[in-house]
């Protein structure tokens, strides 16, 4: 595969669609938006990005490796957001780690999808290994699951409502150091 990088808009940093769209061809398999990008916090506009994956039949990846335990918990913080899920018509997968604050360990992240169908694509097996048939979710293979279980450790500690009131106090710090 190869890997198109798509400019930014100048002014607001988000993906620039013009850009997007005439970078599309009838090899593209997938588009990817930020929500939010790691280096700015700026959330591209998925919503425009979805509707061009639908008309060209091509599948949206959201990365919100860093926002996945902030965007979805922004609503009910006070702080509504476009839309930039499963709710939008044409995403078709999410990543999230869960180690930026959803406060796991490091090294843990989820990616979901829209449907079984595309879960299934992420699959890995290989019938050259020397020890026979090897099948795993992923390709790095098998992983120690004490990371797993810390992840699953902090977010039932945390719960909805400390992920709410952890991105309220984010949000409002933020504002008040750009106030400042």
């Amino acid at each position: 595969m190869k890997l198109i990088l798509v400019p930014v808009d100048e002014k607001t940093r988000k993906c620039n669609l013009r850009a997007m769209r005439r970078a599309i061809t009838k090899n593209t398999v997938l588009l990817v938006g930020s929500c939010p990008s790691y280096p700015h916090g700026i959330i591209d506009p998925i919503e425009e990005i979805a509707k061009l994956g639908k008309k060209y039949n091509i599948g949206v990846h959201v990365d919100c490796c860093l926002g996945g335990f902030l965007v979805p918990f922004m609503k009910d913080a006070g702080f509504p957001l476009a839309p930039f899920d499963f709710s939008v018509e044409g995403v078709t997968s999410i990543s999230a780690d869960t180690h930026k604050y959803g406060y796991a360990p490091k090294r843990s992240s989820v990616i979901l999808y829209r449907s079984h169908e595309l879960r299934h694509h992420q699959f890995f097996v290989s019938t050259d290994w020397t020890g026979g048939i090897y099948a795993c979710p992923t390709i790095p293979g098998s992983r120690s699951g004490g990371i797993i279980a810390g992840c699953w450790t902090a977010m039932m500690y945390m719960g909805e409502e400390g992920y709410v009131d952890c991105t309220r106090t984010i949000i409002e710090t933020r504002q008040y150091i750009e106030e400042g």
